[in-house]
């Protein structure tokens, strides 16, 4: 058996913090007590004094399909960068090619998935196939484990009402999560990526889809979840259907980072596809750091597409041209603003991008939870580590937000039992992607 012994760390579970040691076996975690005694002398021993010791986190919505990832190397680059964060499973949007059947795309894309170097999933998209209905739903939850179904809304002439009530029916009768990406309105002159102008018909029309969709969820019955909400209209009709239904929301951190100490938030910057052009208000630091304490609420992973050309002050990254940049210190940007500043413990960070994420898709205890017998998905946590980078979160009162040193980073991280990062290299050899059978939703 391989062994790994982790000496003198802080276990974090999303409701405490305590000394132990954790002894690896394989791909599991074989015990967690202080005192383990070395299983035999070639057992590597990493002490973690100082540091914690974290479930690997779980990037919730991941979707190879984006511009800019048409080549191996640039998945491998992006796979690189999640680990490098602290990331060790993935779930991806798996969407169709033209004249596709959804069984055989899920079987060509475990092939490639199992390259990936992390543990995977699908959540399967419930338009442009050939046919689809909640009885191919239901087949691809009993045969694939296949438990998150994605609804891109408003969902147009690809999906014809017979359908999507029979999807909102075995979605509810199983259990399983329905996955909503508000598509922004756009082809009658109120479009605005790329542009700066304000599109109040625009806005109005993307705030009543969003509250349509939220009616028809909550009216079936079946549990949802809305990805990259932002603001605080989108938040007000999420809080209101989470009083009548089972009401997921993802919310965005509007971190900026780089490394240059001054960021401003002006009527140019954009996020979610948006221009911040005083139609819309971001959710304040404070509500949004209180509601990602709560299982209603996810926190969403960057965007790739965060730099466009000669509009880089526009974006989320000052001065970086690298597309996987602000993924690579997604968690680092989370952990300086959240637990550094005292807004969030370090079991509270542990929740949002673990064991919740976990629950959510249907991993938890497996992913997410570090015990005797779980998954040795594993990150041992340097709080301390300093980077010459800054991020700041600024807000609509606070244009420039108050700068700080980036602060934390994932020193070891393993995937399966195998040694992933160590702080300086990736070790792709040792790694191959199991695809996730997954169950329905734990209850959150």
């Amino acid at each position: 058996m391989n062994y790994v012994l982790i000496r003198n760390g802080q276990i974090v579970t999303a409701d405490k913090v305590f000394k132990s040691d954790l002894l690896i076996g394989n791909n599991k975690i074989l015990e967690i007590r202080e005192g383990i005694k070395r299983p035999d002398p070639e057992t590597p021993v990493i002490n973690a004094l100082g540091k914690y010791i974290l479930p690997g986190a779980i990037d919730t919505f991941r979707s190879f399909s984006e511009p800019g990832l048409t080549s191996p190397d640039k998945i491998i680059r992006l796979v690189q960068s999640e680990l490098l964060s602290g990331t060790t499973s993935m779930i991806e949007m798996l969407e169709p090619l033209p004249h596709t059947d959804c069984f055989e795309e899920i079987e060509q894309h475990k092939k490639r998935a199992a390259q990936t170097m992390l543990d995977y999933g699908f959540h399967l998209a419930t338009q442009g196939w050939r046919f689809f209905s909640g009885r191919e739903m239901s087949q691809c939850y009993v045969n694939e484990g296949i438990t998150s179904f994605i609804i891109k809304w408003p969902m147009g002439p690809s999906l014809k009402e017979d359908v999507f009530n029979s999807i909102l029916t075995t979605a509810k009768t199983l259990d399983l999560l329905l996955v909503f990406e508000i598509q922004i309105p756009l082809g009658d002159g109120s479009g605005y990526i790329g542009r700066h102008r304000e599109f109040k018909g625009a806005i109005l029309q993307h705030l009543k889809n969003l509250k349509l969709a939220l009616e028809r969820v909550v009216d079936a019955g079946c549990r949802a979840l809305f990805l990259n909400i932002s603001f605080s209209e989108e938040l007000e009709l999420i809080q209101e259907a989470q009083k009548k239904g089972s009401v997921l929301a993802e919310l965005t951190l509007p971190c900026y980072v780089g490394d240059h100490v001054n960021f401003s938030l002006d009527d140019k910057s954009m996020l979610s596809g948006f221009p911040l052009a005083g139609l819309l208000n971001l959710i304040p630091a404070d509500q949004l750091w209180y509601l990602l304490q709560k299982d209603g609420f996810l926190i969403a992973r960057p965007s790739l597409n965060l730099v466009i050309d000669d509009l880089q002050h526009q974006g989320q990254v000052y001065n970086r041209p690298d597309q996987f940049f602000l993924l690579k210190y997604s968690l680092s940007m989370l952990f300086t603003s959240g637990v550094a500043n005292g807004h969030i413990t370090i079991s509270d960070f542990c929740s949002m991008v673990s064991s919740r994420p976990a629950k959510v898709m249907g991993l938890y205890p497996r992913k997410g939870l570090l015990r005797a017998g779980s998954d040795a998905d594993i990150v041992i946590w340097d709080p301390d580590y300093e980077r010459n980078l800054y991020c700041s979160y600024p807000q609509k009162h606070e244009p420039q937000g108050k700068s700080q040193k980036l602060r934390g980073r994932a020193e070891f991280v393993f995937v399966n039992g195998s040694m992933a990062y160590d702080g300086e290299s990736v070790y792709p050899e040792k790694l191959k992607g199991q695809f996730l059978y997954r169950n329905p939703p734990n209850n959150v």
